[in-house]
């Protein structure tokens, strides 16, 4: 959905089952943590949470994912003085039920600015391309090899799409917007509502 367009109730679940779950499970497992002779922490969060992998009309999963990678970090940091190792997965595109839980056919409000292109906005909301993972256990068995190391990753970067986004944080921002543009079919929203506004493009600064 698009962000302006959010419900503000359903975004707060989200940030529920990917945010302050990682606080809840984390104290429910610390004793364990604290016992074991080599402790590691593992957050499956999502490349989603770096900029170079913003994807329209999923600025309420992927700010969720952001807000699970900084908690995520910040136990890194303060956990190393009760001994326990905390890794980051920023895991890309991997094949599962992700697209099958999503609602069935989710369409932007009549309030919505993006109206005029209602058919492409749903038809990019719907997903598609971004979708299409790697097998999953490939990105298992390559997890445990990073993780098996003596001394694990703090970030590890496993599935389709994970080393593009690597990349991109080396890269200035909005770079790759061009190519998400195109791999998400945004470029047919924005020539809609370009359309709609008579021929009028908005300047960017």
């Amino acid at each position: 959905m698009p962000v302006l367009d959010l419900d503000i109730a359903k975004a707060k679940a989200i940030f529920d089952i990917n945010v302050w779950s990682i606080i809840g499970v984390t104290r429910a497992f610390l004793p364990l943590l604290l016992a074991a002779p080599r402790a590691l922490l593992v957050n499956n969060t999502s490349m989603m949470s770096q900029i170079g992998a913003t994807v329209p009309y999923s600025g309420a999963y992927g700010a969720s994912k952001a807000a699970a990678t900084s908690l995520t970090e910040a136990l890194r940091i303060e956990l190393v003085a009760l001994n326990i190792r905390v890794v980051n997965l920023q895991t890309g595109s991997v094949k599962s039920s992700f697209a099958e839980n999503r609602v069935a056919k989710a369409e932007i409000p009549a309030t919505s600015a993006f109206l005029p292109a209602k058919a492409e906005v749903e038809a990019v909301m719907a997903g598609g391309e971004i979708e299409a993972g790697h097998d999953p256990a490939v990105w298992a068995a390559g997890v445990v090899a990073d993780l098996n190391r003596a001394e694990p990753p703090y970030w590890i970067w496993r599935g389709r799409f994970a080393a593009l986004v690597r990349l991109s944080n080396f890269l200035p921002v909005g770079f790759l917007d061009g190519k998400m543009r195109k791999m998400t079919k945004l470029d047919t929203v924005e020539k809609k509502m370009q359309d709609h506004r008579g021929g009028a493009k908005v300047k960017t600064v």
